[in-house]
């Protein structure tokens, strides 16, 4: 295999506190994207010793299961050795954005985002979008400040542009037939 970052691939030649931040800049991007741990940034393949296996996908784990990453993501990351005895850590975009370091907080210097081949610290507008985003709160469900709500803009609209007396308000679904 050729290993080559992109805006959906990272390589790391070993497991870092850095790491973590990858993961979260993923699940926060809308491709998410694989981790390779035990590859240099050239592409040199250098895999990951024997005998640190376990600690290494221990620590990951620990990161995703309870310590590091809030909201819970355990369902949008898989980790596995491939072939080349480098760590994949495939991490699919999260649903609950915006994902955040536990101990940082919901805030830019927790959130993290993906830019092209780059994580970087996502804005506070960045961090309201996410949560707007996955609020799911559909727009025909918000509440218009303005109750007293007619048809007459759209009727003076239609009048300046259609023949208003061609157009079919019951059959449009403008009105009902009483």
């Amino acid at each position: 295999m050729i290993y080559q970052e992109s805006p959906t691939v990272e390589l790391k030649r070993e497991v870092t506190d850095d790491l973590i931040l990858e993961i979260i800049a993923f699940l926060n991007s809308y491709l998410g994207g694989t981790i390779y741990v035990g590859v240099d940034d050239n592409g040199d393949i250098k895999g990951i010793s024997k005998d640190k296996i376990d600690l290494e996908e221990s620590r990951i784990i620990n990161w995703i299961r309870d310590e590091g990453i809030l909201p819970n993501c355990s369902d949008y990351i898989n980790l596995k050795y491939n072939e080349d005895n480098v760590l994949e850590i495939n991490v699919s975009p999260g649903k609950n954005k915006p994902y955040y370091l536990k101990s940082k907080g919901l805030k830019p210097s927790g959130v993290y985002i993906r830019y092209s081949r780059n994580k970087s610290q996502a804005t506070e507008e960045e961090i309201r979008r996410m949560i707007r985003e996955s609020s799911k709160i559909e727009y025909e469900s918000l509440i218009s400040e303005e109750q007293e709500l007619t048809f007459f803009e759209l009727e003076m609209e239609f009048r300046r542009k259609l023949d208003f007396k061609k157009f079919k308000m019951v059959t449009s679904g403008f009105k009902t037939i009483d």
